[in-house]
């Protein structure tokens, strides 16, 4: 293994460990989301920004070492990492952890998109029952009047 291949690994498993630090704060996400503890969930989401922020640097790094390998070894520049990596294969086990990870992480999103979901939901139902969409109005004598023509009632007290 050339020495750029063996750096290809070192970056790849920089984004494994980032990846699963990124995939154990959704999932602290996710209990705080349950809980509902509003501190946490800031903290966490300051965690994940810089712990993506992070893995953006070194997916980064990642690009520009493999654009600087295509061009020292000749390579077709239209070469994709995924068919660069299928010839190497500490490149290619690397690879996998990574996709593995990222896919446990979709996973956990799209888990956390419902939970929201549900959660939101709930709020606006509660506020539709505390809250009518529609307000009554005031005749000339400030009593609540509805329109009778609608099946609504009519109120004068």
């Amino acid at each position: 293994m050339s020495s750029e291949e063996k750096l290809l690994v070192e970056i790849l498993k920089k984004e494994e460990v980032l990846l699963n630090q990124i995939k154990s704060t959704l999932s602290e996400y996710e209990k705080a989301i349950i809980s509902k503890d509003l501190t946490l969930l800031s903290n966490l989401l300051d965690n994940l920004y810089l712990a993506v922020e992070e893995f953006e640097t070194v997916e980064e790094q990642r690009n520009q070492l493999f654009e600087r390998i295509k061009s020292q070894q000749n390579l077709p520049s239209e070469l994709t990492f995924y068919s660069y990596a299928l010839e190497r294969e500490e490149v290619m086990k690397s690879l996998f952890e990574v996709v593995k990870q990222m896919n446990e992480i979709s996973l956990l999103t799209s888990r956390l998109k419902d939970i929201l979901d549900f959660n939101l939901n709930y709020i606006e139902t509660l506020i539709s029952a505390l809250v009518p969409s529609e307000k009554p109005t005031y005749d000339q004598r400030a009593n609540i009047s509805k329109n009778p023509a609608k099946g609504n009632f009519e109120f004068q007290g």
